[in-house]
């Protein structure tokens, strides 16, 4: 008996060096590695990239453990609030998936180093604010290298003796509505007990609100597929959605698929924030051996290539703005005639400057621009191969009242 507890001592032992050692197997970062990476990044490229604190930026909790989401800011004056699209890209949002933050940190080595020499990659960074986070979720990460290298979700206490939310199933659009997510507490899939009730989700959440990314990519690992949505629900721009997937997809090589389960990030970005969104499934594990990692990371470049190029292609973009005072209408909702949404989709402009755009494929629309007092505005515009710049002036209901009294039109 004294032997065999010691073979059994001994086997555990091993595996848990086997574990160690993958976890921690070279070219693999945790996360203090992913941030000193992020900040010399910035420091070797100070005037196009900025090592951003988001906590810091947008006034959210820290995670449950402590720990801040960083994320690495990319354009032609990386340290100003730019008046120009958000491209967002992240990882990392389940814990064990560690090539996924390599993926994002392989674009900005790529942008920054090419800037100024290759033309396409200086026209995306002076035309963009590029947002790449590499890890959504440093407490689980965290954990997957000190304890448990499958560890999949955050390292909230459930008050039960369990520990964890999948983030990928805590965002607030069709929350626990349907696929694989869970309310049992042990569950992988553990949905959390409210809608973005994590800190990392409400970070997340606060981002996408100020900057409404026009493009917006998230990184898992394993599959090689692409996902896109909706899971349960109904998508109303199929045409263009299926079409700009299965580009993205076949520049990698990938197949694509619904997504997984409601609640997922790329549903909520799409829902919420108007972005085209997809998670990409990176591979065909969770770990791959780290000699593979290139390989992996290189089939995803035409990807994000392409959606870069795209964001700036075929769509209708400008500033809505108060026609006496200037400033922005952030309010405003925006719809276009014979796109008849019916999941709660919202369409308006970041609130900083105004501004929005709409991807759309080339064809003539109709598109109605109204906020709370205010006259509705509304424009038929014609979209062929380049983006059409379209701003807008809202009247207020006040000042169209007068002019009306007056017998005077109103402007537009």
């Amino acid at each position: 008996m004294r032997r065999s507890a010691s073979i059994v001592a001994l086997t555990v032992s091993l595996l848990l060096a086997l574990v160690t050692s993958v976890a921690t197997a070279p070219g693999y970062l945790n996360y203090p590695a992913i941030v000193a990476r992020l900040h010399r990044i910035a420091r070797a490229h100070p005037d196009i990239a900025q090592a951003v604190n988001l906590n810091d930026l947008l006034h959210t909790p820290l995670t449950y453990e402590g720990r801040a989401l960083w994320a690495l800011k990319i354009s032609d004056h990386a340290m100003e609030a730019e008046d120009e699209p958000a491209f967002f890209v992240d990882g990392c949002h389940h814990a064990r998936e560690l090539v996924t933050p390599l993926a994002v940190l392989d674009i900005a080595d790529a942008l920054t180093s090419a800037y100024g020499r290759d033309p396409e990659v200086t026209r995306w960074v002076n035309q963009y604010e590029i947002w790449l986070i590499p890890c959504v979720n440093p407490d689980g990460l965290a954990y997957v290298f000190d304890r448990d290298h499958y560890w999949r979700k955050n390292r909230r206490p459930n008050g039960d003796g369990t520990f964890g939310v999948d983030l990928n199933r805590n965002y607030p659009f069709m929350w626990g509505a349907c696929g694989a997510n869970s309310g049992r507490t042990a569950s992988e899939v553990y949905r959390g007990p409210a809608p973005a009730s994590e800190a990392e989700i409400q970070t997340m959440l606060a981002l996408g609100a100020r900057e409404r990314p026009v493009i917006y990519i998230s990184y898992h690992s394993f599959g090689e597929e692409v996902l896109y949505p909706y899971l349960c629900g109904s998508l109303a721009e199929r045409e263009l959605y299926y079409a700009l997937r299965d580009h993205y997809a076949e520049a990698m090589g990938y197949g694509v698929r619904l997504a997984s389960s409601s609640g997922e990030s790329f549903e909520h970005f799409y829902n919420q924030f108007g972005s085209i969104a997809f998670l990409t499934e990176i591979g065909r594990s969770f770990q791959p051996p780290p000699d593979r990692v290139p390989h992996l990371i290189a089939r995803l470049r035409p990807g994000w290539q392409f959606l870069l190029d795209r964001g700036l292609g075929p769509s209708i973009y400008g500033h809505i703005r108060d026609a006496v005072t200037g400033e922005p209408v952030a309010e405003t909702s925006i719809s276009i005639a014979g796109i008849a949404f019916a999941e709660g989709e919202v369409r308006r402009p970041e609130p900083l400057f105004g501004r929005y755009q709409w991807l759309l494929l080339p064809g003539t629309y109709t598109i109605t621009f109204s906020a709370p007092g205010y006259e509705s505005a509304t424009h038929t515009v014609e979209i062929r191969e380049e983006a059409v710049h379209l701003d807008v002036d809202l009247i207020p209901l006040e000042m169209g009242a007068r002019r009306a009294s007056k017998g005077l039109s109103s402007p537009r």
